[in-house]
């Protein structure tokens, strides 16, 4: 397991039941943090190079940030991505399917598949949240066909997310969202 700085904090090896009982305190200690509640946007970063080499590992940065906003609400993924996608069948999933949910129900029908799976993940957050995306790597044109909105910097994402609350929003910041895990202290206030 790795801190932050990206030094071993802890080895861990013998029978997965055992590995897991004692190592999953360590990691919820080391990444998880509380947040009050919900927000309406969520501002992540996968945590630079190599966690966003591509949209395929900034995934989980997507996953991580989805567990912080509210239904409904958005996510601001700024990611380099200088590989682009980084995966052939998972940007020809996304491509091919009219909503997220389309590319839910063809991975339920036909199964995983590396790369299949990169899609069914992205479409599950997707559903739950606007996504915006800003990076360097992938072109406008092709973050749409992956379901994606685009924004050139990560205040015109928040000016357009923003600009569908009618109150006063939350706004929560995930800087090394790949390796943060959020826990939610109160329910979503709609």
């Amino acid at each position: 397991m790795l801190n932050t700085a990206n030094e071993v904090v802890q080895v861990f090896a013998g029978d997965p039941h055992e590995v897991l009982a004692a190592a999953v305190p360590l990691v919820q200690e080391v990444c998880e943090t509380a947040a009050p509640h919900p927000m309406d946007v969520v501002i992540a970063s996968p945590g630079g190079y190599p966690k966003d080499i591509n949209l395929y590992q900034a995934q989980k940065a997507l996953a991580h940030a989805c567990e912080l906003v509210r239904p409904g609400g958005s996510v601001v993924l700024a990611a380099e991505c200088r590989e682009g996608a980084g995966d052939d069948l998972y940007e020809a999933w996304m491509a091919a399917a009219k909503s997220p949910q389309e590319v839910i129900t063809r991975f339920e029908r036909e199964g995983f598949r590396m790369g299949a799976h990169k899609a069914f993940l992205f479409a599950r957050s997707l559903r739950k949240a606007r996504t915006y995306l800003v990076s360097r790597g992938v072109a406008p044109d092709q973050a749409r066909k992956l379901h994606l909105i685009p924004a050139l910097t990560i205040e015109d994402a928040l000016a357009e997310a923003l600009g569908e609350t009618a109150r006063l929003p939350r706004i929560g910041i995930m800087p090394r969202a790949s390796s943060t895990i959020p826990r939610i202290l109160a329910p979503a206030r709609i």
